[in-house]
């Protein structure tokens, strides 16, 4: 998809903001979500989603205090 970010061949087919925390999560084509702050180049966490299952959209819910996120198979990770 041409409208899909990428940096090192990695799509990112996703991202969210938290401006309180200063961080932003990624979901990325390469199995593994990523979470930035504010003025770092590598990610300070990084999850993988597990074979055969990608991070495909991802929510920040201050309320519940949890990243969530949507897969590719269409399954839910808290």
């Amino acid at each position: 998809d041409d409208t899909m970010i990428s940096w090192s061949g990695i799509k990112i087919h996703d991202c969210a903001y938290d401006p309180e925390f200063e961080l932003l999560v990624c979901c990325c084509s390469d199995n593994f979500a990523r979470i930035y702050s504010k003025g770092m180049i590598d990610p300070f966490a990084l999850f993988e989603a597990g074979e055969g299952v990608i991070f495909t959209t991802v929510l920040i819910s201050k309320k519940l205090q949890v990243v969530i996120f949507g897969t590719n198979t269409g399954a839910v990770r808290i």
